[in-house]
């Protein structure tokens, strides 16, 4: 298991975050600041 996640920017100005190893799992945010570290 890993903590690599690839980002997308949807059109809608909203990111969402997926697990490329567990692609049911998606992370919407509508913050960037939420998703740094």
């Amino acid at each position: 298991m890993t903590d690599r996640y690839e980002m997308l920017l949807c059109k809608d100005g909203l990111l969402e975050i997926r697990n490329p190893e567990n692609e049911d799992r998606w992370i919407t945010t509508d913050l960037p600041a939420e998703i740094r570290r």
